[in-house]
């Protein structure tokens, strides 16, 4: 896996910074396999589809994997 780059994408029904641990892990786990970390992209919904309603979730997610 090294060399490669890992990124993070979850949806959440309670505010972002719930998603801490779930970042930190993330981060953790990419840098002891030699991996670049690209990031965690977390948008809000509880329900299918209910992301699409978060404007910045869905603003962030047309770049995201392109750097």
């Amino acid at each position: 896996m090294k060399g490669k780059t890992l990124w993070g994408v979850s949806v959440l029904s309670e505010g972002s910074e719930q998603a801490d641990p779930l970042v930190g892990t993330l981060a953790k786990t990419a840098a002891y396999l030699g991996m670049d970390w690209g990031g965690v992209l977390v948008g809000n919904g509880s329900r299918p589809g209910d992301v699409l309603a978060d404007d910045a979730a869905m603003k962030s997610a047309v770049s995201f994997f392109s750097g």
